[in-house]
């Protein structure tokens, strides 16, 4: 049935744009259903063409004839999927939208050639995606290095494939190319020496977040004059542990917040800051994917509702903490423990029959959530629910389900 029909059958016009909405989420599933598929490329509305041409799982004929559409963005969708063909994308390189062009610059599936011809277009914003693929060659990264537009130069000296030979550090170097140092996983001591030091607390700051900053730079940068650099060094796994362990008994709030987060962490110390003061803190452990278990178990049981909010989402969440957050007095709790995929599958059909829709939809957005809870959801009259399905489930069976029945016949 066509969301044509379904108006003529009685349908209002509130519930065909809501039909509508439902058919584009799910044409924009993996697991679309052909009909589904079929129903949303004949419609006049764009939203649902592009809804196909951005679906991952469609064909590549399909594909190919979505790349004629008159609307630009479903022809930008088209370049930008992955499923889409080199030949599509040949005929794309040519189109009159630089949007569109760029998207084809993008892809993983673009010819060489096709690649070399786009990295001499007019348009700056197509030479700059053409260095935001990925695995640009390094012939083509060297060549528009020298490119005659800065924006373009800069997106060179962003990626991460950019060796450092090309980058000149003599003083007064230009702040991308500082900055893309500073972030480099291969660049050596002495530079990061002469980073961490760098009168730009920008460059300083992505020094201090890189995981191969040597660990003696990072406590000198623990350091540092401002706030926000120290406490991203504290948060850094590289730290040296007794630089840790001194900041954990700091009187600054953000000092023992950014211990807390900090996923080295030692156990004594996490056992400690469980019982801070503030629960800044104690959420900030909370949300670490490094404290123990039975830590999280304990931090379950916390009076406040952003620790326990946290707790919730840990994926190292085990299952005592789970069946205690299950019953937490919060939709807020219930609905984080919803998405987390180390929630047990009882505690799940559990929530699948929640009283609020926030939690019940949460749950359909677990990749662990199993199959009958599923097909029990499938029934639910609330349209956040069903949106959710639609949306995040990957069996087709249920997707169909759910196109197909209107929700006056789904149960009460």
């Amino acid at each position: 049935m066509t969301s044509t029909e379904a108006t003529d059958g009685g349908e209002s016009q509130l519930d065909s744009f809501r039909r509508d909405k439902l058919i584009e989420l799910i044409a924009l599933n993996p697991a679309c259903p052909r009909g589904v598929r079929q129903e949303a490329m004949a419609s006049q509305d764009f939203w649902l063409r592009r809804a196909v041409a951005a679906n991952p799982a469609s064909p590549a004929d399909i594909l190919h004839k979505l790349a004629a559409d008159e609307d630009y963005r479903t022809r930008v969708a088209v370049g930008e999927n992955p499923g889409v063909s080199p030949d599509t994308l040949d005929q794309l390189s040519k189109d009159d939208d630089q949007r569109v062009r760029a998207a084809v610059a993008r892809s993983h599936s673009c010819r060489a050639e096709t690649r070399e011809m786009l990295a001499e277009d007019d348009e700056r914003f197509v030479r700059a995606s053409v260095v935001s693929y990925e695995r640009c060659p390094y012939h083509l990264l060297k060549k528009l290095l020298a490119d005659r537009d800065g924006f373009v130069r800069d997106a060179v000296m962003k990626h991460p494939r950019c060796p450092r030979s090309w980058l000149n550090m003599q003083d007064g170097a230009h702040y991308w190319v500082r900055k893309t140092l500073a972030g480099h996983r291969a660049s050596p001591d002495w530079l990061f020496s002469r980073l961490s030091r760098d009168q730009d607390m920008d460059i300083r700051e992505v020094s201090a977040r890189n995981p191969k900053c040597p660990p003696q730079i990072l406590a000198g940068l623990a350091d540092d004059r401002e706030d926000h650099i120290r406490t991203t060094a504290l948060r850094n796994p590289s730290l040296p542990l007794d630089v840790l362990i001194e900041a954990a008994r700091s009187d600054e709030p953000d000092v023992r917040t950014a211990v807390a987060a900090n996923w080295s962490c030692p156990p004594e110390v996490a056992r400690v800051l469980t019982s801070d003061p503030l629960a800044i803190v104690r959420a900030a452990l909370a949300g670490n994917p490094a404290c123990p278990p039975a830590m999280l178990d304990r931090l379950a049981m916390d009076a406040s509702i952003p620790v326990c909010a946290q707790v919730a989402v840990n994926p190292s969440l085990g299952p005592a903490g789970a069946n205690t957050l299950a019953r937490h007095a919060s939709a807020r709790i219930r609905a984080a423990l919803a998405w987390n995929a180390a929630a047990p599958a009882p505690v799940l059909s559990r929530l699948s029959t929640d009283r609020e829709a926030s939690v019940r939809a949460a749950v359909v957005r677990n990749p662990a959530c199993p199959h009958e809870v599923l097909f029990r959801i499938a029934t639910d009259r609330d349209d956040l629910v069903i949106e959710n399905l639609a949306r995040y489930c990957y069996r087709s069976d249920v997707l169909e389900l759910i196109a197909l029945k209107p929700k006056h016949e789904r149960a009460e």
